[in-house]
């Protein structure tokens, strides 16, 4: 991490205005969970570049992770409706907020239908992979728990050596859309995962 860091901020020492390289930054923000700054990142690239669809998504992220999931929604849901086959991880974020502002109905439909696209790889991600467990916990929450239990297997059947709450705390990264959210374990937790 320290010397991709020390590289990023090279490359940004000789090109300051680069968007991917900007971008970047301010997911090394969020990695080290400095989200306040990842914004002021973000706002000053979109200033210059209004439609860059990754710092939109890495803002809507960073306004989640910052419990300002109201923010983030008209972003995350223009951007996955923007592109519905192309990135299911838009969607997954999407469902992610959705979660966050308690509409669970929303976030299970949006998280199904991003997994249900997702790659074998990216289904074994514990960044885009997270979207079954917010279906799993949506639908937990929803009184599902049939659909709940169903999802939760698919999981498993992905990720067999992941089967508790402590387990999947572990395995989910830091950059997850809801990393460390409480509710979303209490969600699984309805569902019958055992801690």
């Amino acid at each position: 991490k320290a010397i991709g860091t020390a590289a990023l901020e090279k490359y940004l020492s000789m090109d300051p205005n680069d968007p991917e390289m900007l971008v970047s930054r301010a997911e090394l923000f969020q990695l080290r969970g400095r989200f306040q700054e990842s914004l002021v990142v973000l706002d000053a690239l979109l200033q210059h570049d209004p439609e860059n669809e990754d710092a939109l998504a890495t803002k809507a992220v960073s306004l989640l992770r910052l419990g300002r999931a109201k923010e983030a929604q008209p972003i995350a849901e223009e951007l996955a409706g923007l592109y519905p086959d192309k990135w299911p991880g838009l969607t997954a974020l999407a469902a992610d907020v959705r979660y966050a502002l308690g509409d669970y109905t929303g976030a299970a439909q949006l998280a199904a239908n991003a997994t249900a696209r997702m790659s074998d790889t990216e289904l074994r991600s514990p960044i885009d992979g997270t979207a079954r467990l917010t279906q799993v916990a949506a639908e937990a929450r929803l009184g599902h728990r049939d659909q709940a239990t169903a999802a939760f297997e698919d999981f498993k059947a992905t990720m067999p050596k992941i089967t508790t709450v402590t387990q999947i705390k572990n395995w989910v990264y830091p950059t997850a859309d809801l990393y460390g959210y409480e509710p979303l374990y209490e969600g699984l937790r309805l569902a019958g995962v055992k801690e």
